[in-house]
């Protein structure tokens, strides 16, 4: 902006003294600026439609388990021209917790040149990581105008939680209490894999086998029927985030981190269990059944990516429907505080994220 407004005042205070003067000499002010300025716009345009940017996170060396990353950006020029002023603003963002970095770098390229610069940078928060480019523009030596230029982000990694204990988690009481284990779904509600347990409305992939159409037509749109399948094993849990708390990034790293945790200390006490993550439509993601470091991780990874919801509502929903308390030993619930699932049944455990 400064540049054109003094490119303005140049051509204005020329103009002038042409005028009053009457001077042939302005003119040497005046024609100079009228015939480089088209040509250095030009060129400019001729070289943003050459250079290209790509941007890429992994982690850095040494270091990949403890947060810190490296954001790498590269700018190359493919044509015969020089560029002389990139400004690139770019952000690396962590899509568990919903946050971002931001930075920015400035550099010139020579013709047929590569510009390369790595930012270490560190990640407070677990999850997974993506480089991505908000804005790249080539300006002309100059600064009149100006030329947006493609873009494209590569790569990505994960930060992986390091502290993840939460102490001894009281679950083998509750298995060992079972006289029976094979026979606990006798004559239990969801056992049945024909019964329907809930209607939700159809969404694009579910199976078209599911539609309830009679109940379609009362509703005047397509539902499905939610059957229930036996559980997988005698423990699951839970992750949940009261509605308050949903943006807080640190509350999301923490409750998964905890939730994390305890999975890896039950697989330490041999118990194998289910981990039910939910979508952020609110519908089930999955229910991942952990019975070994390789399941765990496969979990891990899914939780990372941040393509899931945290919403308590969704989880509390899931365990009066599907009559969870029923069916399992041991609920254990990681939360970011004590909610409301019933303190009648002995076999829910509720842990607070610290």
């Amino acid at each position: 902006m400064k540049a054109k407004i003094f490119y303005a005042i140049w051509l204005v205070v020329a103009a002038l003294l042409y005028v009053c003067t009457n001077a042939q000499t302005t003119l040497f002010f005046l024609v100079p600026m009228i015939v480089l300025v088209p040509v250095v716009v030009v060129m400019n345009r001729i070289a943003a439609g050459k250079t290209s940017i790509e941007v890429r996170v992994m982690p850095e060396e040494g270091h990949a388990s403890e947060g810190h990353i490296a954001l790498e950006m590269c700018a190359k020029n493919d044509s015969i021209l020089p560029i002389f002023r990139v400004c690139i603003t770019g952000a690396v963002k962590n899509l568990l917790t919903r946050t971002e970095q931001d930075v920015t770098w400035e550099t010139s390229i020579p013709p047929k040149g590569l510009r390369t610069k790595t930012i270490d940078m560190e990640s407070r928060y677990c999850g997974k990581m993506e480089g991505e480019i908000l804005e790249a523009k080539v300006h002309d030596f100059l600064g009149i105008s100006s030329r947006n230029i493609g873009y494209r982000s590569m790569g990505e990694c994960y930060v992986y939680p390091t502290d993840t204990t939460q102490g001894e988690v009281p679950v083998k009481q509750h298995l060992q209490d079972e006289v029976n284990v094979q026979n606990r779904y006798l004559n239990r509600r969801g056992n049945d894999i024909t019964q329907i347990l809930d209607i939700r409305d159809y969404q694009k992939g579910d199976n078209i086998k599911s539609i309830h159409w009679k109940m379609s037509r009362k509703l005047g749109r397509k539902v499905i029927r939610e059957l229930d399948m036996p559980a997988n094993q005698d423990t699951i849990v839970f992750l949940a985030i009261s509605p308050e708390e949903l943006d807080n990034p640190a509350m999301r790293d923490r409750v998964a981190r905890a939730m994390l945790g305890v999975s890896e200390e039950l697989l330490q006490e041999q118990i194998n269990h289910d981990a039910v993550l939910f979508s952020e439509e609110g519908n089930v993601r999955g229910t991942y059944s952990i019975e070994g470091p390789e399941t765990r991780d496969w979990c891990e990874h899914i939780l990372l990516d941040g393509d899931i919801s945290f919403d308590s509502k969704n989880m509390l929903h899931y365990i009066h429907n599907h009559n969870v308390l029923g069916k399992y030993s041991a609920v254990i619930v990681v939360a970011d505080a004590k909610l409301e699932i019933g303190e009648e049944y002995p076999n829910v455990i509720q842990i607070v994220a610290q």
